[in-house]
């Protein structure tokens, strides 16, 4: 698929969302000629909202600010306790500060540490696995992992802490602790 102009990009998104239906549900009940009358030009998805979860939506929309200001808090002591840390990359500050992705000087860190982590009952996760390197990508187009060798690099050196509004103080000092232990082993 060619996008061409926003414009384009809008009207496929569109269509995607709405079973491929050449026009809006709105127009259809509005048009005053063959109003009933649509065409599937694309395939397409349903991508509707149910009422419940559009209501638990604007509730989190109004506390998005609040939600914002915990993260950043949470971002802050992260930042305040590795910046000293020679081995590791902070992550660049902004956003909307839902994931804290700690990257490693040395790849070879990174994995050990998720394991640490693991064993002191702490989670972590990947953000994000390179696409080409996804069975149906890699298979698709024929991709090897060398074939974007900064993603493949970015991929090995970087792990997400934990970071989410509800955390608590203790569960930050830990996470902390956790990952300052792991480097005074290395």
């Amino acid at each position: 698929m060619v996008v061409t102009s926003r414009e384009d990009l809008a009207r496929r998104i569109s269509l995607m969302r709405s079973h491929g239906i050449d026009r809006s549900i709105w127009n259809r009940y509005t048009d005053v000629q063959n109003p009933w009358y649509y065409e599937v030009v694309a395939p397409g998805y349903k991508y509707n909202l149910p009422d419940l979860l559009a209501a638990l939506g604007r509730v989190q929309l109004s506390r998005a600010m609040e939600l914002l200001r915990l993260r950043e808090s949470i971002a802050a002591r992260y930042d305040g306790a590795f910046a000293d840390e020679e081995a590791l990359i902070l992550p660049p500050r902004g956003g909307a500060r839902h994931l804290y992705t700690l990257r490693f000087r040395s790849p070879g860190d990174r994995d050990p540490c998720i394991e640490k982590l693991r064993n002191a009952g702490i989670g972590t996760s990947v953000h994000f696995i390179p696409l080409h390197i996804m069975p149906y990508y890699r298979d698709r187009y024929g991709l090897a992992e060398e074939d974007y060798p900064e993603s493949l690099k970015r991929f090995r050196e970087t792990l997400s802490l934990p970071i989410w509004p509800g955390m608590s103080e203790a569960q930050v000092d830990r996470v902390i602790a956790t990952v300052r232990d792991f480097l005074r082993q290395t």
